[in-house]
Order: structure tokens, then sequence, then C-alpha cells
């Protein structure tokens, strides 16, 4: 998984995000947390979690219970992901000026020079940590709320 490559100095190296507890596109090998995805893998996660089948199998045997701490590092990942102007990106901040899309030298493709807050990431992220803070009202509960303010 990408996550063993998050040391530190690795991330620094390779000006890389966090990405211990979010969900990628597609598989982790991935290894690019995006918020819509993190948000909504977290929610299903949750509901899962609330399912008398769920809770049976994990009672069983049949299933392994998933710890609150990974649950955890996704909040951590979607509170990281937060841009300044309270919204959310897909897979990393906001860490530029609007003046770079003048040096995009694509002509099919506009926009794309800094990573913009969107309406489905910052909505998955949001309900996300709402749902979160519901159920573990414990965990970071002061940068939950400012973010969902």
């Amino acid at each position: 998984p990408a996550f063993k490559y998050e040391s530190f100095e690795n991330r620094n190296k390779y000006y890389r995000h966090v990405s211990k507890g979010g969900w990628p596109f597609s598989t982790s090998a991935h290894g690019w947390p995006i918020s819509d995805c993190t948000g909504e893998g977290l929610k299903g996660v949750m509901v899962l979690l609330k399912s008398k089948s769920v809770q049976d199998a994990v009672k069983n045997g049949s299933l392994r219970d998933i710890s609150e701490s990974r649950l955890q590092d996704a909040v951590n990942v979607i509170l990281t992901l937060q841009n300044e102007d309270g919204g959310w990106a897909t897979y990393e901040n906001n860490r530029g000026f609007g003046w770079y899309e003048q040096l995009n030298p694509s002509e099919v493709f506009g926009d794309i020079m800094i990573d913009y807050s969107y309406a489905e990431c910052s909505m998955a992220s949001l309900t996300a940590l709402v749902d979160f803070h519901k159920l573990y009202p414990d965990h970071r509960t002061s940068e939950v709320l400012h973010s969902i303010e």
C-alpha cells in the first residue's frame, strides 16, 4: 500500500499529502486519497457498522471489526484536505493562486493548475464529519466542529 511510503521525510521530499486513512479512487496502490471517496467510504463503513447482519457477523467471527482508529485516520485525512475557503478539493489542498492558470499549457482542460473546492467533494466530506461526530464526539472535537461550521 502507498501509505507505507508515507514517512514524514518522504512526504516532504515528494510533496505528498498525508494518505493514511484516505480512500483513493481505485485501489490502495493508487495512493492518492480523494476527499469525496474518503468521505463516502467513511460514511459507508459507519452505516455498515450499524447493520445487524454486520454486527452479527463480527460477533460470530466471520467478519473482523474495524477499529475506531481506522475511522479516525479517515477523519484526519478529511480535516487536512479542507481548503481555506471552507470547501474541499479532490486530492490536495489549494496551494496556489488563480494566476497559475495562465501557465496552463493545455488547450483542452481549463482550471487544472490548482485544485479548487468542489460541491461534491465538500458535501461528501462535510456529511462524513457530521456522521462521524455523532458516533465519536470526542475525536478532534474542536477541529471537526470548526470544519462543519
